[in-house]
């Protein structure tokens, strides 16, 4: 049984984030209408909850602030091309021989009884690093942008994925699952055994290839794990698959030890379980997680807001990895509160990875392309 938030805005929070569509929407209205509706459309924003609540709204005959609807209406828009941008490149692929998938957003969205209650801004597609060069140039010849020009950052960092655009759309092609280096070194994800597991799904009138129902759950988990599992919309998509899947515990939970990420996904699996009620198998996320599971669990007691991030970014499955993440996680923060926090997005012009900034060239890029099956 789920803690019931104490909260106002927790309760609202939680009844916006409900996998099947807006719960108690009562709660959701008076939040908006109360003196703190400017926190609570902050925490909306931040938990990327704006779907629901204009769905709310709309059921009750409110007005829709202006910058709720231009969310969803950019939602529409971003389904519209990442539809076909599919529709163009699946049958390439296929026919190219190269093992690939989709997975997060357009998926998962698929997957709930509400596709449109879960936005998404590009699409993610998943390829082997022995064939990603071949996937690149697939895309190009497609018609898809090459967006990133600054290759030396990319080579220093093995970074797991590259930008392109495509008919308005971001395609964000992964060779890997976790984009940095430093990040994933204490892992052993087996991204071609996960392609050879693949099973194809229904997304809109299309059948394509996307992770088997313990996949799937594994890396959304150590997706959300990874930002702290404090968001309620990754909480959610966790929800949405364990219900949608009849997952073999048993078989995720060897997975998740031979991948080394036990303690990460137990953290965001407890958190679903407990705050939307995921139907997740508690002995499986307590053998995983240990005694951190159970520390933080009482940290978090019945928040929503100010979930905290530390204790699940900085868990690993061995002490070694567990201190290295913890101190570099200490840096960040610290690096941050002095206004010195470089990020990693391709289009911060701060970040280390900015795509417009040219660095290292075609010979650079052709290393980068050339290295993967060594890095992987």
């Amino acid at each position: 049984m789920t803690p019931e938030p104490e909260d106002p805005l927790d309760g609202a929070l939680v009844a916006l984030a409900h996998p099947d569509g807006v719960h108690e929407a009562d709660r959701v209205l008076a939040a908006f209408g109360s003196p703190l509706e400017s926190a609570f459309l902050a925490e909306v924003a931040r938990h990327r909850l704006e779907a629901p609540l204009v769905d709310a709204l709309v059921s009750a005959g409110q007005p829709v602030p202006p910058l709720l609807e231009r969310i969803v209406a950019d939602d529409r828009l971003t389904r519209l091309r990442v539809g076909a941008v599919l529709a163009r490149i699946a049958p390439r692929l296929d026919a190219s021989g190269i093992e690939w998938l989709t997975f997060k957003g357009p998926m998962i969205s698929s997957l709930m009884s509400r596709p449109e209650l879960r936005t998404f801004n590009d699409l993610d597609l998943l390829v082997g690093p022995d064939r990603f060069a071949d996937a690149v140039d697939l895309l190009v010849t497609a018609g898809a942008e090459e967006l990133n020009h600054n290759w030396l950052p990319y080579i220093r960092h093995r970074v797991g994925e590259v930008p392109m655009d495509m008919q308005g759309a971001t395609v964000d092609l992964h060779w890997h699952l976790i984009g940095l280096y430093h990040h994933r070194r204490a892992f052993r994800l087996p991204v071609s055994a996960m392609l050879s597991r693949r099973r194809h799904r229904r997304i809109g009138d299309r059948e394509l290839p996307g992770f088997d129902a313990e996949d799937q759950l594994l890396q959304l988990a150590l997706h959300a794990a990874m930002s702290g599992a404090t968001r309620l919309d990754q909480l959610r998509d966790l929800a949405v698959v364990a219900a949608a899947d009849p997952v073999d515990w048993p078989r995720f939970e060897c997975r998740a030890r031979d991948a080394r990420v036990g303690v990460l996904v137990a953290h965001a699996l407890d958190r679903a379980g407990r705050v939307l009620g995921a139907p997740v198998d508690n002995d499986v996320v307590d053998r995983l997680g240990g005694r951190l599971v159970s520390v933080r669990r009482r940290l978090d007691g019945t928040r929503v807001r100010g979930l905290r991030a530390f204790t699940v970014v900085a868990g690993r499955d061995s002490v070694p990895a567990t201190v290295v993440a913890t101190s570099r996680r200490l840096r960040d923060i610290t690096a941050g509160a002095l206004g010195r926090g470089r990020g990693w997005d391709f289009t911060d012009e701060r970040g280390r990875l900015f795509a417009s900034r040219a660095s290292g060239g075609p010979s650079a890029r052709a290393t980068f392309l050339r290295s993967l099956p060594d890095w992987a």
